[in-house]
């Protein structure tokens, strides 16, 4: 099973993001801890929770 743990959004004339994953076994084993894979986005729809997200957290800097 694979678990994102934590992600990264930046842009450097593509929309990418870069996350860490933790892989462990159908026993329990840890297979990979804090793996790391980057991405460059392209689906529009994903582009637009992806900024959403960025919304929920400058209306969380407000409050």
């Amino acid at each position: 099973m694979k678990k994102v743990t934590a992600f990264t959004k930046y842009e450097d004339g593509f929309t990418s993001v870069t996350f860490n994953y933790k892989e462990v076994s159908d026993e329990g084993k840890i297979i990979k801890d804090n793996a790391k894979a980057t991405t460059i986005v392209m689906d529009e729809e994903i582009k637009m929770h992806i900024s959403a997200i960025e919304e929920f957290l400058l209306q969380k800097l407000e409050e």
